[in-house]
């Protein structure tokens, strides 16, 4: 089954927006003040104000349409990192900051 991006990010969108005027507003005036009421109301703020951006990268051909390179990219690292078990905290850091620039883009 082909996957199409747009369609995806066009009906997540509309869920959230649908979930959000069903029980949004119930949930913002919400009076309680158990941890499970915060959480909601916190993820629904999150959620909310991050819905904008979430779907940017649809549209940027720039961006690779995977995490795959990425995913090679910290393998390595941790590989070459666990290379050095013996390495003191200040030792790490600075290779970190000597590998990171020598890894292609």
């Amino acid at each position: 089954m082909a996957s199409h991006p747009v369609a995806d990010r066009d009906r997540v969108v509309a869920q959230v927006q649908n979930w959000d005027h069903r029980y949004g507003s119930r949930l913002a005036g919400a009076a309680e003040t158990g941890w499970v009421v915060r959480d909601l109301q916190r993820a629904r703020s999150l959620l909310l104000a991050a819905l904008p951006a979430m779907v940017h990268s649809l549209d940027d051909p720039v961006l690779p349409k995977s995490t795959n390179a990425l995913e090679g990219y910290f393998a390595r690292l941790k590989h070459k990192y666990r290379q050095h078990r013996g390495l003191a905290p200040p030792h790490r850091i600075a290779y970190f900051r000597w590998y990171v620039p020598l890894c292609p883009r």
